[in-house]
């Protein structure tokens, strides 16, 4: 018959509870310093506090898991643990970015109309991507003309709209799929 000790009885393994008592003394006490380090490094308060809630979710799991016991410096568990997610952010952004060939392709309305037939095509054209852009929701258009035609930065719109540089991408990703649909236009990559 196996028996419980208790957690004074096992002096060199901290309880799962202690453990994230701990982490979550210094998680609280460090807060404003990683969310200050983080804003500089993403550019982004809201993109910051994401990455937060990330840690602080991925953190409590693992704690309440015990996979934690050998953390013996919780403030610099949590600071490495913030700045690796920081990097994963950055490396996902970079793999969502649309490259200039795929903007290019996705925003260019043939212009060499030689003859009537070839600009009443581009009109039609023109008339269909005026149509998908205003069945788009209302931000999702906005953000998409704010970064296509008044070429404001992907942080500026993030920062008009209160979201993320991510949820810009996204938005901007989800308006060219739309509007290469209803165009009937194949994406790269898609």
């Amino acid at each position: 018959m196996r028996r419980n000790l208790p957690a004074a009885a096992l002096p060199h393994r901290m309880t799962i509870q202690g453990m994230r008592d701990r982490l979550l003394a210094a998680f609280l006490a460090e807060r404003p310093a990683m969310l200050r380090r983080l804003t500089r490094r993403t550019g982004s308060a809201a993109s910051a506090e994401d990455i937060l809630q990330d840690l602080w979710m991925r953190v409590s799991g693992a704690a309440g898991a015990g996979r934690l016991d050998g953390v013996d410096n919780p403030v610099a568990y949590l600071n490495r643990a913030a700045n690796n997610l920081a990097i994963d952010q950055d490396r996902a952004e970079q793999a969502r970015r649309l490259s200039p060939d795929e903007i290019d392709t996705l925003t260019t309305v043939e212009s060499e109309a030689p003859g009537p037939e070839r600009a009443a095509a581009a009109r039609q054209e023109l008339e269909a991507l005026k149509a998908a852009l205003a069945d788009l929701p209302a931000r999702r258009r906005a953000i998409f003309l704010e970064a296509r035609i008044e070429e404001r930065p992907y942080r500026e719109i993030a920062a008009r709209w209160g979201v993320t540089t991510r949820t810009v991408d996204v938005e901007i990703r989800k308006a060219l799929d739309h509007c290469a649909d209803r165009l009937g236009r194949r994406r790269p990559g898609r």
